[in-house]
């Protein structure tokens, strides 16, 4: 007599029931493993590129977190500096690396996103992940001291009266600070002359020789210059507050100019980092930035902590870099060879 048809199903159900169970042994076992990985990281020492040379800001600052990090990351935190190309030489080295989460780049505003207009880069903003935002460094308006210009009114009144005679130095021609001073003429309509130099350091020089009028630098150098007795003073920070560690400079908003302008630090990966990596990376470090002890000994080198997740922190350098291009564009400088 002929099986019926549910008598010939039956061996195939078997088989069925089988292989779903093993499927989900398996599953269950790859599952647990993904875990295991992610709650194992980090099981060795972390590399932080930083596309600086020592003893700048980032890489102070980079410092400081590798000293705060380490409860959260026992096997250690090695910062690695590697200048040059505009600071694009190190990001690249960064992004380029090994994307199992124990390289990650300390990179800046420019580098990440608005360099990339002015120098033929090897790498885009889609060569990385942003793991989190960090913090702000504020542009911060410097000049020797003046009875011309003791306050930001004083100095834009006195630069409407003598267009085209008020040099500003900038850290360097294509730099952050640079396009905030073209953001500052525009929203003051007065005509600066820009002026470049080699670094923040050397913009500082050039004011103490009498060289510029004034100078666009970051919050950690005109921290270092603007004190007592000192020859050189600060007219405003480009942030929304003052900054903690130079109370005494107001900012831009406090005097009716509507401009902020900070150089913002991130903690970014190569693109190819898995994310449970970057998930555990992130839930390691939260708490570090967080930590009363970093936040104060940022606040003493005139870095404001300021900790947003990826999509923030994407968010807000996609926004700079379309600003920037449109900067640069009317500057005439796009995409200049290194």
């Amino acid at each position: 007599m002929p099986m019926s048809k549910a008598h010939r199903s039956g061996p195939r159900r078997t088989r069925f029931a089988v292989a779903a169970a093993l499927g989900a042994a398996i599953g269950t076992v790859l599952l647990s493993a993904g875990c295991a990985e992610k709650s194992d990281y980090p099981a060795k020492a972390v590399k932080v590129i930083v596309p600086f040379g020592p003893g700048g800001p980032s890489d102070v600052n980079a410092r400081l977190i590798a000293e705060h990090a380490k409860a959260q990351f026992p096997k250690g935190i090695a910062i690695t500096n590697v200048p040059g190309g505009s600071a694009t030489t190190g990001t690249y080295q960064g992004v380029s690396s090994e994307p199992d989460g124990y390289t990650w780049i300390y990179g800046g505003t420019s580098e990440l996103s608005s360099v990339l207009h002015t120098v033929e880069a090897p790498y885009t903003m889609d060569s990385y992940r942003l793991v989190l935002k960090v913090g702000n460094m504020p542009t911060v308006l410097l000049v020797k001291k003046d009875p011309r210009w003791p306050t930001l009114a004083a100095f834009i009144d006195h630069a409407k009266a003598n267009p085209g005679a008020v040099k500003v130095g900038t850290p360097g021609d294509a730099s952050f600070n640079r396009l905030m001073g073209e953001q500052l003429a525009a929203a003051a309509g007065i005509n600066l002359v820009m002026v470049p130099f080699n670094g923040n350091a050397a913009v500082v020089q050039g004011l103490l020789g009498g060289h510029i009028q004034a100078g666009l630098v970051n919050s950690p150098d005109a921290r270092a210059h603007v004190k007592d007795g000192s020859e050189i003073a600060g007219l405003a920070v480009f942030s929304a507050k003052r900054v903690a560690s130079i109370p005494t400079i107001p900012t831009t908003r406090e005097q009716g100019v509507d401009l902020v302008g900070t150089i913002s630090h991130y903690i970014a990966v190569p693109k190819q980092t898995p994310d449970a990596v970057v998930a555990a990376i992130e839930k390691r470090l939260k708490p570090v930035l967080a930590d009363p002890a970093y936040v104060k000994a940022a606040e003493a080198i005139a870095f404001e902590a300021d900790v947003q997740d990826a999509a923030v922190a994407r968010s807000e350098l996609t926004r700079w870099y379309e600003t920037a291009g449109t900067l640069y564009g009317k500057l005439g400088m796009l995409k200049k060879k290194q």
